[in-house]
């Protein structure tokens, strides 16, 4: 009976871990970490299309100049606000200003989508 109920547990948790744990919090977070690692495919993969040069240019940016990747790296999410396909999220700088980022879902996932 034990085994039974730790086989369920377990399926249960995969089933936490592999389905719905796109939001657009991780979406951010993971583009951040893709942007900090140099990752420009992966940053790519947590934006939309319009935004692919951007990556680029951050990320060369970030190599450049030390004090910059220390702010990047502060950027958190403080708040998000949901709405079907499309979110807001309020990022606060190392500063401690906070700035709206636009999120979309393309596709079942979350993506950054900059201001035009």
């Amino acid at each position: 009976m034990k085994k039974r109920i730790l086989a369920a547990l377990a399926g249960l948790s995969a089933g936490l871990l592999f389905c719905g744990c796109d939001s657009p919090e991780s979406a951010f977070d993971e583009w951040k970490d893709a942007i900090l690692d140099g990752k420009i495919d992966k940053a790519n993969a947590r934006t939309v299309e319009t935004s692919h040069v951007l990556n680029g240019i951050i990320v060369q940016s970030l190599k450049r100049d030390d004090k910059a990747r220390g702010d990047f790296r502060q950027l958190s999410v403080v708040d998000e606000k949901t709405d079907g396909n499309r979110a807001v999220l309020k990022i606060k700088d190392a500063a401690g200003h906070v700035t709206d980022f636009d999120m979309i879902k393309e596709d079942g996932r979350w993506k950054v989508a900059p201001r035009k």
